[in-house]
């Protein structure tokens, strides 16, 4: 069976399509993939002409077609899925986490959806239908039958992580848009998706051309905000949701990869949580990683796993920026809102565990525009942020209802989603507005000049962040001029991203 994947987001990676993808061709089918990067996002953006011409061109022969995508891109699956049914009657499957969250509204425009982790279904299905057998029952699928909708349950989760190939990177099966083009994806394109600003890291002065992998899926967390917490839900709160791959197979893919491409000079490891491991998976990753890669890497991880002995294997065997979700040091908000588990002790024993190695280099992420946050929760937070030791980066996003999840409900039920289509679906990756709370956010901006240069004592921040002060300069008739130094402020965030303590 011929299958292409269309990946409508700005991202070029999809790790997981990649694997799926390799996974298909491995037991038998062709699988290509067709990047489809929109100049930007906007729920009215259709792609020209051209782009659809040679997207028939590619697809014209395929017996299915598989859109994989996340909330911001659903207007770019809709006019590709209108497209492909009015030109070829192709079925078309929706996947990834909005399909696997809005299973049913994504059958408006979808002939199938896959819901959460897809290899094995999708095998089941293609083989299915290779064989002409009913495929109506395949599990982890919900599909159309007439006017009504099959309601599939899912598979349980894959234990052994190693029974799947690496991801797929071959020319001859990828295609990109290029202006208004779409190419295959040559050796020279390839290596400039690539490239990534050091300042995404922590470092503005260099340049890197960094490789994404996974060493483990799932996250043991159920933060109400997230697309884990819709998968959580949707596997039951299965045991064991955190499943790791075993050491030789993660540094095997790795071994492959950097003879493909010798120009790759950072490893990104974008587990959930790397650190969620026994200290004796630690111990041999870095053993092996070390004597057989030897790049500087980074992960994400949360402070809970966090030790000294982890710390100093990987510090050895090449890490040099971390990053861990903060999101926001209100205890109302975690424990209410949010639903995660956050001890601000033992975030900042994290940070000074961290910290006592001067090659690793910190970012912390927090979420701003809550609209369940009041001025209390936003004082927690700015003073939190600054008492935390230098240096490090700050990764800020808005927040996002997104749809499945909890705490979309949750909004839905207290009327805080106003307009759905510029609120979710229209906004740009979780970006934050600088028209809203705009002296809190200037204080943010506050805290990261004061720590590089050291101009602003704790006693005078406190009176800025008071809740009095607040209430104050945050109101409509204060927030424009705000808003203007922050306008200011943009041309110079650059430089000031970093935050560092000034010898």
């Amino acid at each position: 069976m011929k299958i292409v994947f269309i990946d409508p987001t700005e991202s070029t990676i999809n790790y997981g399509l990649r694997v799926m993808a390799s996974y298909l061709n491995k037991n038998g089918h062709n699988a290509s993939i067709v990047f489809l990067p929109p100049p930007k996002i906007n729920y009215y953006y259709n792609y020209p002409e051209s782009v659809y011409n040679d997207l028939y061109e590619i697809i014209k022969d395929a017996d299915i077609v598989g859109l994989s995508f996340v909330t911001y891109f659903v207007s770019q699956a809709k006019f590709i899925t209108k497209f492909i049914h009015e030109k070829s009657g192709i079925p078309v499957i929706w996947g990834g986490i909005h399909a696997t969250s809005q299973p049913e509204e994504s059958l408006e425009y979808a002939d199938f959806v896959c819901l959460g982790e897809g290899e094995e279904a999708m095998l089941t299905l293609l083989n299915k239908m290779n064989e002409g057998e009913d495929y109506t029952t395949t599990r982890n699928f919900f599909l159309k039958n007439n006017e009504n909708i099959i309601k599939n349950d899912v598979l349980p989760l894959s234990r052994n992580l190693d029974k799947y190939p690496f991801p797929m990177y071959d020319t001859n099966r990828e295609y990109i848009r290029v202006d208004d083009r779409i190419i295959n994806k040559n050796p020279d394109i390839t290596r400039d998706l690539f490239k990534v600003s050091g300042n995404f890291f922590g470092f503005p002065d260099r340049e890197f051309h960094t490789y994404i992998t996974l060493g483990s899926r799932g996250c043991r967390h159920h933060c109400t905000y997230c697309g884990n917490n819709t998968l959580n839900k949707l596997y039951h709160n299965e045991t064991g949701i955190v499943r790791h791959r075993s050491c030789e197979h993660l540094i095997s893919e790795l071994e492959f990869m950097l003879n493909k491409f010798p120009y790759v000079d950072l490893i990104q490891f974008f587990d959930d949580d790397f650190f969620c491991s026994s200290i004796e998976y630690v111990r041999e990753f870095a053993k092996q990683y070390k004597a057989r890669i030897h790049l500087p890497f980074r992960c994400n991880f949360t402070p809970s796993f966090v030790n000294e002995k982890k710390i100093a294997l990987l510090a050895d065997a090449g890490l040099i920026t971390i990053e861990m979700g903060l999101q926001t040091a209100s205890e109302r908000t975690n424990k209410e809102i949010f639903k995660r588990s956050f001890e601000k002790k033992e975030f900042l024993n994290a940070v000074y565990t961290i910290n006592k190695h001067k090659e690793i280099y910190s970012n912390y992420d927090i979420i701003l525009d809550n609209p369940f946050e009041n001025y209390k929760d936003n004082k927690e937070t700015l003073r939190f942020l600054a008492k935390l030791p230098a240096p490090f980066k700050l990764n800020i996003f808005s927040m996002t209802f997104f749809p499945g999840s909890e705490l979309y409900d949750y909004a839905k039920k207290e009327e805080m989603i106003k307009d759905e289509i510029e609120e979710i679906y229209n906004k740009a990756n979780c970006k934050y507005y600088e028209d809203r709370d705009s002296y809190i956010k200037f204080l943010i901006f506050l805290i990261r000049v004061s720590k590089r240069i050291n101009f602003m004592p704790y006693t005078l921040f406190k009176i800025l962040s008071s809740e009095n002060t607040m209430k104050v300069l945050n109101s409509i008739y204060c927030q424009w001029f705000f808003r203007f130094l922050l306008k200011i402020k943009a041309r110079i965030r650059y430089k000031m991203a970093r935050v560092e303590i000034k010898n």
